[in-house]
């Protein structure tokens, strides 16, 4: 009766967790899509080729470099990592050295947009970005969540600052890159001033022994993860102009709130999760559940109002030269139902690090083979349909493979019957709204969509709450 209640008996901790996660999630969604609008109007196809290719390696050489570091420490105590870390101190410093040295020898050699002060201070913005990012996964393991909602804060206004007067006055990515370097900065001081006890403790510490190992497999899942999630737009800019790679960008821009979503309420889930007992199988069953039961709640009305408003949207925003991006983005955005689930959880919880890595290699390998089948026929539609196929099948991986580890089926993991009823209600509200409208210009239409679409979401929330109440008495 306990672990059948523990969705609900929860339900309003993990929403105020979440909710503050979330929150800044979406603060960071706005301001990245109305960056993106802006420069993709002001910037010609070239400049803003650049400008996303330099945001593109930053991600990647982000991930490489940080190699898992973030994700194991949301599952491994603070002072259980600092304990195995100075006992290997010479070991982990070399390979972070030699880590980052690579990257940043790549930068300098490799990258012919960048000039030399830029590339300076771009490697100096991939450190400091990781330092904050290692300090975040710290504050969310140890509950500091107002705090993290302040330090993002501070670094979205100076984000925002700096690309308004690249906009308004003069664009250069010099002047954004300093900025970039003091918003870090103030992102991890405060950050820091709420964990500092915890990276400072000195107490007894547990069993180290597997802590090498899950951050050698953590490490290799993020850098086959970044590789394949960026592969496809790498070659576009290997084989194809940057006027391309802009146009490709654009019609696969994966809206940031949806990734910061399931992030957020993964990172909860894994956090809950590790302080759950391997034999509670019931519970583990809930937090799964529970996580896509919110996940869906946004993501499913979301999708179906994407898909019957690309056209409008991708105009209104980038513009008439961004036409060519209209059937890539309807054809990625199907990726979309596949984050309804953080399809990893159980997997890093359990510390089967090396089942997530072989599911890397295997997207991998099949996001390639896709690609040299599909690109032939389908140009750069069939790249996008690659990476969409490959992701769904790596997710039932991964699905299959935790089921397997709890004893449990992959339909264990859904609410079925609520789930169902929300794929219902996102189909017929805003796809019956979108054939009522579609003769109406473009503005009407988009803004009685939202609306509808918006109604949809917070139907679904009542839904939830309904739910909630009836299975707690």
């Amino acid at each position: 009766m306990l672990a059948k209640n523990l969705l609900f008996d929860n339900s309003n901790n993990f929403i105020k967790k979440s909710g503050i996660l979330i929150i800044s999630s979406a603060a960071k969604f706005l301001i990245q899509v109305l960056v993106l609008v802006l420069f993709s109007r002001k910037l010609t196809l070239e400049d803003y080729g650049k400008y996303q290719y330099a945001w593109m390696l930053l991600n990647i050489f982000s991930v490489v470099t940080l190699f898992g570091l973030s994700q194991l420490l949301l599952t491994t105590t603070m002072k259980n990592f600092k304990y195995f870390f100075l006992a290997n101190r010479q070991k982990n410093i070399i390979v972070l050295l030699l880590i980052y040295l690579i990257a940043c020898g790549y930068i300098y050699f490799f990258v012919t947009t960048l000039t030399h002060t830029q590339k300076l201070l771009f490697c100096i913005v991939l450190v400091l970005q990781n330092i904050s990012f290692v300090a975040e996964s710290i504050a969310i393991r140890e509950g500091f969540f107002k705090k993290i909602l302040l330090a993002n804060i501070a670094y979205i206004i100076l984000f925002l600052a700096v690309h308004m007067y690249c906009f308004f006055y003069t664009y250069s990515f010099t002047i954004l890159l300093a900025v970039l370097i003091f918003a870090c900065c103030l992102k991890t001081l405060i950050i820091y001033t709420c964990v500092r006890e915890r990276i400072l403790i000195t107490s007894i510490v547990q069993n180290t022994d597997n802590i090498g190992a899950e951050w050698f497999y953590l490490g290799l899942n993020d850098v086959f993860g970044i590789i394949v999630k960026w592969i496809d737009k790498w070659v576009i800019l290997l084989f194809l102009p940057l006027i391309n790679f802009a146009v490709y960008f654009n019609g696969t821009y994966e809206i940031p709130i949806f990734a910061l979503l399931v992030t957020a309420i993964g990172s909860i889930s894994l956090s809950e999760m590790a302080t759950v007992k391997p034999t509670d199988l019931n519970t583990i069953k809930i937090i799964m559940q529970r996580q896509v039961l919110y996940l869906s709640t946004i993501i499913l009305p979301s999708f179906v109002f994407l898909w019957y408003n690309s056209s409008n949207l991708i105009t209104l925003f980038f513009g008439e030269k961004y036409m060519a991006s209209i059937p890539i983005f309807n054809i990625s955005i199907w990726v979309l139902p596949a984050r309804i689930i953080y399809s990893t959880t159980i997997l890093q919880v359990y510390n089967k690090s090396k089942i997530i890595v072989k599911g890397a290699v295997l997207d991998f390998i099949i996001v390639i083979i896709l690609m040299l089948c599909l690109y032939p026929t389908f140009n750069m539609l069939g790249i996008a349909w690659a990476f969409v196929i490959s992701t769904y099948i790596q997710i039932l991986y991964y699905l299959l493979q935790s089921g397997k580890i709890v004893n449990l089926k992959i339909f264990d993991f859904f609410p079925t019957k609520m789930l169902l009823l929300f794929v219902a209600i996102s189909m017929i509200l805003p796809a019956g709204t979108y054939i009522i409208c579609k003769q109406l210009n473009s503005i009407t239409t988009l803004t009685i969509n939202i609306f509808v679409c918006v109604l949809t979401i917070l139907s679904l929330y009542i839904l939830s709450s309904k739910y909630t109440l009836k299975n707690n008495n």
